[in-house]
């Protein structure tokens, strides 16, 4: 993991809308050229996303337990 985290670190906004942008180029979406001509387009916002697959429990004195 300490491999995965360190190339996450190096992404910045940049290469991540760089990569929405990629993808999204090649996907059909609802804007005409005249909406696009207008300035209308797909902006992408990740606030937090959080995934585990450990199920754990929080004791009364909230201690961690797994």
């Amino acid at each position: 993991m300490p491999t995965l985290q360190a190339i996450c670190d190096t992404l910045g906004p940049g290469q991540i809308d760089a990569l929405l942008r990629k993808w999204l180029a090649r996907l059909p979406h609802p804007f005409t050229a005249a909406d696009r001509a207008a300035g209308y387009r797909y902006d992408l916002s990740v606030l937090q996303a959080e995934f585990g697959a450990i199920p754990f429990l929080w004791t009364a004195d909230l201690k961690f337990t797994v």
